[in-house]
């Protein structure tokens, strides 16, 4: 099973790694609060401290350029297992969509959140798959599959999104001048 490794940091530290490890495969991500380095591989990482998950579904080739959609979904872990085979189970259409380039199912190796990563050609593409009936359907799937029911009070996962590109320059970062 492939690893999938997640630095998060600043854009100028996150820019460092990536040159100093050009001949591992690794993706800069920006969007206006921080910088992400995503690195999948069959190996160690070589992040100091990165977020770990396992791939547990994938479609596509992650390319170096576009837009990346990360939702994330807290399940508590004795629901990961039912959570997973839903996902497995659905019918994904996701691959039909216009702009659609890859998506990785991940599994957190330390932590609640799993994660839906999805690379769009630019954000047009992702906010009119947000549109469809796939995507409606995916989200409620992923609210069923981890809510469970403890005393008869229900507990429902929080799921959200983060966006983010490969080009800097179409980032808007608060409060920061153009030196970067």
């Amino acid at each position: 099973m492939k690893n999938f490794y997640i630095a998060l940091g600043t854009a100028d530290y996150m820019t460092t790694l990536w040159k100093k490890y050009e001949k591992e495969r690794m993706i800069l991500l920006h969007n206006g609060v921080h910088s992400l380095l995503l690195h999948e591989t069959d190996k160690k990482t070589k992040f100091a401290a990165p977020k770990k998950f396992e791939v547990v579904a994938s479609e596509g080739d992650l390319a170096e350029h576009g837009f990346f959609a990360l939702i994330y979904v807290s399940i508590m872990g004795e629901q990961h297992h039912v959570f997973e085979d839903r996902f497995l189970q659905r019918q994904h259409a996701i691959s039909q969509e216009p702009g659609f380039v890859a998506f990785r199912l991940l599994r957190p190796k330390n932590d609640t959140d799993y994660l839906v990563l999805t690379e769009w050609t630019g954000p047009a593409s992702f906010d009119a798959w947000k549109l469809t009936d796939d995507y409606k359907e995916a989200i409620a799937s992923y609210a069923e599959a981890g809510t469970i029911n403890m005393n008869s009070q229900s507990f429902e996962p929080t799921i959200f999104t983060k966006t983010y590109t490969t080009n800097i320059d179409d980032v808007d970062y608060p409060d920061e001048d153009d030196n970067r």
